[in-house]
């Protein structure tokens, strides 16, 4: 048992990605055979399902760290480690997600039909941080660190309004 707990927090973003993830492709699925008015209506019904699970799974993840603060250890044949440092800036990371699920509520340069996988790369992205402060290993490091900073890639050019973030993604991902 002791063995999940230290990986708790992770466990907890692994799901609420599951969770994004689901809702993105049932209720935001693109669908051909619905007409324009009722494809608006399951684009914002899949933002507001997204909005509220992502600001309450990341509430849950928050909690989940928190209870996952005093576990140390390795995982995976000793390519992760876990200790107080690790579980301290995975709080710290959390709490951030909680915070830019908030903020990512009203933001209006994100349209409506992109918002349910925006919060999912975010989810994503952050889970890779998280994994990163405990990679031990440089193999461990790296994929992390493609993961988080890949699922970045992504969320530029989802953003509208401020000019060419196709380009800008473009050259960030060269």
């Amino acid at each position: 048992m002791g063995l999940y707990l230290r990986f708790l927090p992770e466990l907890g973003m692994l799901g609420l990605a599951l969770a994004l993830f689901l809702v993105s492709v049932t209720i935001g699925g693109e669908s051909d055979a619905l007409d324009e008015r009722r494809r608006d209506e399951r684009r914002r019904t899949a933002a507001y399902v997204s909005d509220r699970i992502g600001l309450l799974g990341s509430v849950g993840v928050l909690v989940l760290a928190a209870l996952a603060i005093w576990q140390n250890g390795t995982l995976f044949f000793d390519a992760y480690r876990v200790g107080l440092f690790s579980q301290l800036v995975k709080i710290v990371l959390a709490a951030g997600l909680v915070g830019a699920m908030w903020l990512a509520r009203d933001a209006r340069n994100i349209p409506v039909r992109d918002r349910p996988e925006f919060l999912l790369f975010m989810t994503l992205s952050t889970l890779g941080m998280m994994m990163l402060v405990s990679a031990d290993e440089l193999i461990t490091f790296y994929v992390v660190l493609e993961l988080s900073a890949y699922c970045l890639y992504i969320m530029v050019p989802m953003a509208s309004g401020h000019g060419s973030h196709n380009e800008a993604s473009y050259k960030y991902f060269i």
